[in-house]
């Protein structure tokens, strides 16, 4: 199991930093390059959320999944990629609307 939380964390971590690196591009004026990391920062939690719907489908068909702490933090940081990544969308795109309305 801990190869999954792994997986979980590196895509989620991945995730969150492409994000991050995005709003520092449009906050520089650089949208192109924003949106580029955007769409990483998308593909790696997907592949978290791929990850992670495999491990509710092992439970769903009868698997034993182990709870540990590790799994919970693995979780945590796919919950907290999440919220980044959508935030970032929104953050670049309002730097978007107002570098327009400035130009």
């Amino acid at each position: 199991m801990n190869k999954i939380e792994f997986k979980l964390i590196m895509h989620s971590g991945n995730a969150r930093s492409y994000a991050m690196e995005a709003m520092k591009e449009a906050d520089k004026g650089n949208f192109d390059k924003a949106n580029e990391l955007l769409l990483e920062a998308k593909e790696e939690l997907l592949n978290a959320q791929k990850t992670h719907s495999g491990i509710i489908q092992d439970e769903a068909a009868g698997k034993k999944v182990e709870l540990s702490l590790l799994l919970i933090h693995s979780e945590d940081h796919l919950a907290s990629s999440t919220v980044v990544v959508d935030l970032a969308k929104q953050i670049i795109n309002i730097q978007i609307k107002y570098s327009k309305e400035r130009n």
